[in-house]
């Protein structure tokens, strides 16, 4: 869908006029369930991610205005819901380490296991810089925001962007085919790091 469409319903309905979030919903439903089905093969799931997604814009729709690619924003969140979807299955049915790497996202190359990711994620957070590897974990494992993180380390939200994108390509570098179970890494990761 157009830009310029998404920023027109998002303008009418800012503005009042309900109907325009159908539009948006519509819009956008289909694409953002597929995106979850893909991961998670379950109906009920990913209606619900979605469902959250559409839920929590419509709690902050004041802030939309500010949103400079809503599809961007729209897809992030829903990558948002996913990993906290696979963190919450996997913590509460089956431990981690003993999980196939086809269960955390990746077919391609199943002989590593989660063990050996792992040690390639760390190996690869332990080459970053070290200002670049604490703003890296204060917006993967902490969640702030990159304003919050730039007021906190009084440096301008420019840079913390700078400082986030090199390091995730210097990780996703390392990780190779596996760079798209980074976010499990982070998480699982979280609680070894000094």
């Amino acid at each position: 869908m157009a830009t310029d469409t998404v920023q027109q319903y998002i303008i009418k309905w800012l503005s009042g006029e309900d109907a325009a979030y159908r539009n948006i919903v519509d819009s956008f439903y289909y694409k953002l369930y597929q995106t979850c089905y893909k991961s998670t093969r379950s109906r009920e799931d990913s209606e619900e991610m979605v469902m959250n997604v559409f839920l929590n814009i419509w709690q902050r729709r004041k802030e939309l205005g500010k949103v400079a690619d809503f599809e961007k924003y729209l897809f992030g969140s829903i990558r948002n819901q996913i990993a906290d979807f696979k963190r919450k299955n996997i913590l509460q049915t089956q431990d981690i380490e003993t999980l196939p790497v086809e269960y955390l996202g990746i077919t391609v190359h199943p002989e590593l296991g989660f063990k050996e990711l792992e040690e390639i994620y760390l190996r690869a957070l332990h080459k970053l810089p070290a200002k670049q590897r604490e703003v890296f974990l204060m917006s993967r494992e902490q969640g702030l925001s990159q304003k919050q993180i730039a007021e906190a380390k009084k440096i301008s939200v420019s840079t913390v962007n700078n400082q986030i994108t090199a390091a995730m390509k210097i990780i996703r570098n390392d990780l190779g085919a596996y760079s798209e179970v980074l976010p499990i890494l982070i998480v699982a990761t979280a609680c070894c790091l000094p």
